[in-house]
């Protein structure tokens, strides 16, 4: 596995219900990814985003969001939040 890095970990409730938002690094790319009740968001801090400030991509599941990324430090950043959840 890679070396990833936790940078923050912040839990919010709203509305009665918890979202974790986690900023990751792996390497020379960072993330960020919130878990919410039922869906998880992923934002990758690359120069695209720093200029557009892009909305992060919204998935259903980690597994459909690790499909979505080719760079393995992407998926490595996701894995390492889904098993932080797991260990809950």
């Amino acid at each position: 596995m890679m070396n990833v890095q936790i940078i923050s970990d912040q839990t919010e409730t709203l509305s009665n219900s918890t979202y974790r938002t986690i900023e990751l690094e792996c390497g020379k790319r960072q993330a960020v990814v919130m878990i919410a009740p039922d869906y998880v968001s992923v934002i990758c801090k690359n120069a695209a985003h720093r200029v557009w400030m892009g909305a992060p991509k919204c998935y259903e599941n980690f597994e459909a969001a690790i499909a979505n990324y080719k760079s393995s430090s992407m998926k490595a950043i996701i894995e390492t939040v889904q098993e932080m959840k797991a260990a809950q």
